[in-house]
């Protein structure tokens, strides 16, 4: 059970991140002073937030095979 409570705050913590990040670049873009500069937010963001997903789902593909090798772990002590 405690797997899963560490899964569930590890992606409400990401969640809040990925919240955060988007408000930052949501300010930055009301402040924009040319169509480039907004472009350029725009990407940045995009870029940054792929490749935070891409390492968060592959923290969290580790998490789970965790899990699922612990459960096994558990399985087989008590055959």
């Amino acid at each position: 059970m405690q797997g899963f409570q560490v899964l569930a705050a590890e992606v409400a913590d990401y969640s809040k991140r990925v919240f955060d990040d988007g408000m930052r670049a949501w300010e930055q873009l009301l402040g924009v002073k040319s169509f480039d500069q907004a472009i350029k937010i725009h990407s940045d963001y995009a870029k940054t937030a792929y490749e935070k997903h891409i390492a968060e789902l592959s923290k969290l593909d580790e998490m789970y095979a965790g899990m699922a090798r612990n459960a096994c772990k558990s399985v087989e002590s008590r055959g």
